[in-house]
């Protein structure tokens, strides 16, 4: 920047504040530790530069995000987390709906969040194709030291037009 240029200072309206605060506690809730202590940081910082009126409507309690219901996870978020930020592999015992274990290895490149159920999105070695693993039904993963091909974000691209092709193959079916 110029010497001299200012920029603006940031203000949020009524309805941003809410909508900051309601994703921060929705990832409080939902998440791993990691992301919610990440999260609870970045609206503490919001919250310090709010003019004081305005910093009532961080905690007004006009919304609720129910908590997940408490089960031990097999699946590390942040390790998780972890290996799609250095698209590294990860090995697991995958269980399909009838109960049959596979052993996969995966590039995992997206993580998903519906409802109660958390789904991972990656590049299955096995099938040798996208496929998403609902992280309930994984058995044990492990964290390898290989790395995947390519750009994580790239591949993000052609799994993301994968499904789109799909859904609208079955939608001319219908």
């Amino acid at each position: 920047m110029r010497p001299g240029f200012l920029l603006p200072p940031l203000m949020f309206s009524e309805e941003e504040i809410q909508a900051v605060a309601l994703g921060v506690q929705w990832v409080q809730r939902q998440t791993d530790e990691g992301l919610a202590f990440a999260a609870n940081n970045a609206l503490s910082k919001i919250v310090a530069v709010l003019p004081a009126e305005l910093r009532g409507k961080v905690d007004d309690r006009s919304f609720h995000v129910s908590r997940r219901p408490p089960k031990a996870p097999v699946v590390d978020l942040q390790m998780l987390r972890q290996a799609m930020r250095e698209q590294r592999k990860l090995r697991m015992a995958y269980r399909d709906p009838k109960g049959a274990e596979t052993e996969r290895v995966i590039w995992p490149i997206m993580l998903g969040f519906f409802e109660a159920r958390r789904i991972i999105a990656g590049w299955c070695e096995l099938r040798k194709d996208f496929r998403a693993f609902r992280a309930d039904r994984i058995v044990h993963i492990k964290l390898l030291k290989e790395r995947y091909p390519g750009r994580r974000r790239d591949l993000v691209k052609r799994w993301r037009t994968q499904v789109d092709e799909q859904s609208a193959s079955s939608a001319d079916r219908t």
